[in-house]
């Protein structure tokens, strides 16, 4: 434990602590015996893994995970002070007894010196919705939801559906693909050679949805995917096809 403080046992019991992974709870805990006495240390994750993981054959992706973990449910708050990273520990006085004949020493800038870090790298995959990558914290920004509304128009207009730009899954969706580098002609590419390829087919019409369309496991293939080469629309095929079952039912 740092000189001059102790830390209230107490902390076990914290609801938050008990929400994330143990590999962040350990980093937690790392970082309250190593921090200044005012719960500030380096949070680059290479300093980290030198200075506090010493020992342990840990990966740097694997800190800046737990970083991520801290950073998301407000354990930690991570900003910028002249083109250096560090964290500052949310409550950091909630928890600890300090020494009343003890100096508290600030060895790092504070929060209100810095600024706080917009860029920090996510890891996901639970849900397929993302793969490691950098995103931006305020990724529901006014550019990306003009995207989003954008993107959903289009596909609305081309499969007539009637989806929202709002919800929750739709957007997750859009946003994990953006995130991984995917411009607006890329969702209107994949939009348009699936509608291509399905309008008409009843099996396959119902899978014309964001959840389908702009999954991890699907888009980069459906974008890769070349357009028919026909004169014909989308929409005269369908007809089409339409003609042709009723024939086949007449026959």
């Amino acid at each position: 434990m740092a000189k001059g403080r102790l830390l209230n046992k107490v902390i076990i019991l914290s609801r938050k602590l008990n929400t994330i992974s143990e590999g962040a709870e350990n980093l937690y805990y790392r970082l309250l015996v190593i921090s200044d006495d005012f719960g500030r240390y380096h949070a680059d994750p290479e300093i980290i893994k030198g200075q506090i993981y010493t020992l342990r054959k840990i990966k740097t992706p694997t800190i800046k995970q737990r970083l991520q973990e801290l950073d998301d449910i407000k354990l930690i708050k991570i900003y910028n002070s002249n083109g250096e990273k560090y964290l500052e520990i949310v409550n950091f006085e909630k928890n600890q007894y300090f020494r009343k004949d003890f100096n508290r020493k600030d060895d790092f800038p504070s929060f209100q010196q810095g600024s706080r870090d917009e860029s920090v790298q996510v890891c996901t995959g639970s849900d397929g919705l993302s793969t490691q990558h950098y995103i931006n914290i305020n990724r529901n920004s006014n550019e990306n939801i003009n995207t989003i509304e954008k993107i959903i128009t289009h596909l609305n207009e081309k499969a007539k559906t009637n989806y929202s730009p709002k919800t929750k899954i739709t957007t997750e969706y859009i946003n994990g693909r953006i995130a991984d580098g995917f411009k607006l002609d890329d969702f209107f590419h994949v939009i348009d050679v699936k509608c291509e390829d399905w309008i008409g087919d009843l099996e396959m019409e119902k899978f014309l949805r964001p959840k389908t369309l702009f999954a991890t496991s699907n888009f980069e293939g459906y974008l890769n995917q070349k357009r028919e080469r026909s004169d014909e629309s989308w929409a005269d095929r369908a007809d089409k096809r339409e003609q042709e079952e009723k024939e086949k039912q007449n026959e």
